[in-house]
């Protein structure tokens, strides 16, 4: 077996691939805002008078809702985006906008730690404070070429988009470790439809009682541009380029530096550029001279804000223009499936064949990640125990691939699946031919006790050897295994000395335990885990001990991920997939925990 050394290059984690500018709650109270706003201001009725009913009508707006954290944080953050949309008070806005932040920090704490909240509070102050003259700034320069009302209308658009989305890009690749690069277009062309299903919507809700039959109807038809939105969201996130991965360590940190940097430069510039732009038209009189130069403190001033501007800018466009973390690439020969909260692992044996460890919770998850890595024929099927988020997608498996061999191993707690059989230690086989094809993997049951004290310990341990063209690398699939059975297996030396890849047992939970891991000594380490789920998985302390050893893939912040070996080296490649959230998420009965 070919040895994998441990500089093993690692990639960062994913998250979606199209990035809202700010929460669709928050957008929903500010187009409530506006559409009370020009009803009121077509009739020419009084700011205050329509500033009073903007807040009457939020008001109403979250007592129909629910007085729910995020529906009272959402409606504070969409009155403030309207006030400075539609009011020009950016400036007025922002110390309100502090304000109102500090207030329900203090009211809920826990929204301090909310990613929700965090992007709100940024997009919202990127929108009070540069939404404005950033519009005046593009509708002038559009003006040029396209007629007044389209210019307008395409420049407040793409002012509202982008400010709040430069505002958000910190925090967002804080959270996700990527840059989306189609997310301000992405809005764009969703934000025709968003009115559509905001105002219906709302009326609808007002109308649910007194008359639930034409609120019904008003609900059916909001559910067709609702039904856009997600068809421009799905065929978006499927462009090419769509993801890309940020850099780690100090280059990373560097360009997170020059962002916020560009960020501040570029507000400078354009509220210096709103207050000093000069009028349409100038009468001079006799002798009057130009405006002089600025002074040369200002004009260097001037040059720095765009030196920070032009950096941030370009180092950006750079990262967009390197291979994509979407891309899947040719050579892989390990695929880490997020199915949620389950395992599914594919180990390649053809071009279109591989090996299937676990089917995940859901059979949609199942199928969409053999799509996505193109795997059409599985050569053998192993279910390394009959827990459900384990399970759960083998209908799916089945339907499409037809397995060759199937495996499985329970202690009686599920119907075993027809046609196959429980091996037993020792047994081991063959799927692929790295010779015609250029994949091979071959498999050593190290251990399936269907007799075991419970489902978790019944689990297959099996130890894969993947062969490809570049060489070989070694697996080790452990299902749920827990501590003490694991132990018992190490004390009768059935585990090998090191392995190249460490299927992290029952999705990094505490009674795993660490002396497997310090055991094996795994070069990179997989831990197939749902997003926020219940259980509190992997475990911070399982998570600081499989660092120790090398790089850790997680499903939960990567998606589905896979494995090139390539000059001796396993590469992870994030393809950008990801399961969808509802899946595998809780179901206390299911296993996962």
């Amino acid at each position: 077996m070919d040895a994998v050394p441990r500089d093993v290059a690692a990639s960062p984690g994913s998250e979606s691939l199209i990035y809202p500018q700010s929460n669709f709650s928050g957008a929903n109270c500010t187009l409530i805002a506006g559409a009370v706003t020009m009803a009121l201001r077509s009739f020419r009725v009084r700011r205050p008078v329509v500033l009073g009913a903007v807040l009457g009508v939020l008001l109403v707006f979250v007592i129909i809702v629910g007085l729910e954290p995020s529906v009272v944080r959402a409606a504070v953050m969409g009155a403030l985006g309207a006030w400075a949309v539609f009011f020009g008070r950016g400036r007025q806005a922002l110390p309100v906008l502090c304000l109102a932040g500090c207030l329900l920090m203090c009211w809920q704490p826990g929204l301090a730690t909310e990613p929700a909240f965090q992007l709100s509070l940024a997009a919202t102050a990127g929108i009070v404070l540069a939404a404005r003259p950033v519009e005046q700034w593009l509708t002038a320069a559009m003006g040029r070429w396209l007629p007044g009302p389209v210019a307008g209308v395409l420049g407040a658009a793409l002012a509202v988009s982008t400010t709040a989305q430069v505002a958000c890009q910190p925090l967002l690749v804080g959270m996700t470790g990527e840059l989306s690069a189609y997310a301000v277009p992405a809005n764009l062309i969703a934000a025709p439809l968003v009115p559509f299903i905001t105002v219906p919507g709302t009326v609808a809700a007002v109308l649910a009682v007194p008359w639930p039959g034409v609120a019904a109807a008003v609900f059916w038809l909001v559910g067709w541009p609702a039904a856009g939105i997600g068809w421009i969201a799905t065929t978006v996130s499927g462009w090419p380029g769509a993801l890309h991965a940020w850099p780690e360590g100090a280059l990373g940190v560097a360009m997170v530096v020059a962002h916020l940097a560009g960020a501040l430069a570029l507000l400078w510039l354009v509220l210096r550029w709103e207050r000093s732009r000069p009028a349409r038209v100038r009468i001079l009189g006799p002798g009057a001279k130009p405006p002089a130069r600025p002074p040369r403190r200002v004009r260097w001033m001037l040059a720095a804000a765009w030196t920070a501007v032009c950096a941030a800018a370009g180092s950006q466009l750079g990262l967009v223009a390197a291979p994509p973390s979407g891309t899947l690439p040719e050579d892989w020969s390990l695929a880490a499936c997020d199915v949620g909260q389950g395992d599914m692992l594919v180990l390649r044996t053809g071009d279109r064949s591989g090996m299937v460890v676990d089917t995940g919770p859901d059979p949609a998850a199942a199928r969409a990640c053999l799509d996505r890595i193109g795997v059409e024929r599985v050569d053998l099927l192993v279910l390394t125990h009959l827990h459900q988020d384990h399970v759960g997608g083998t209908e799916a498996v089945l339907d499409c691939c037809r397995p060759t061999e199937f495996l499985y191993s329970s202690r009686g707690e599920g119907a075993p699946p027809a046609g196959a059989r429980i091996p037993e230690a020792g047994d081991r086989g063959s799927v692929g031919d790295r010779a015609a094809q250029g994949w091979q993997v071959d498999w050593t049951v190290l251990a399936a006790d269907s007799e075991a004290s419970n489902e978790n310990d019944a689990s297959v341990q099996m130890l894969a050897t993947v062969r490809t063209a570049q060489g070989s690398y070694s697996v080790l699939l452990t299902g749920d295994m827990e501590e003490e059975a694991s132990a018992a297996l190490l004390e009768q030396g059935r585990y090998p000395e090191s392995v190249d890849v460490l299927k992290v047992a029952h999705h990094g939970a505490q009674n795993g335990g660490h002396e497997l891991v310090r055991a094996v000594d795994p070069v990179v380490s997989v831990v197939q885990v749902g997003r926020d789920n219940s259980y509190g998985h992997p475990h911070p302390s399982v998570v600081s001990e499989l660092e120790r050893h090398g790089p850790v893939v997680r499903t939960d912040q990567h998606g589905t991920t896979v494995l090139s070996l390539r000059e001796g080296r396993l590469v992870p490649t994030l393809t950008g997939s990801r399961a969808p959230e509802t899946v595998g998420r809780t179901g206390r009965g299911s296993g996962g925990g």
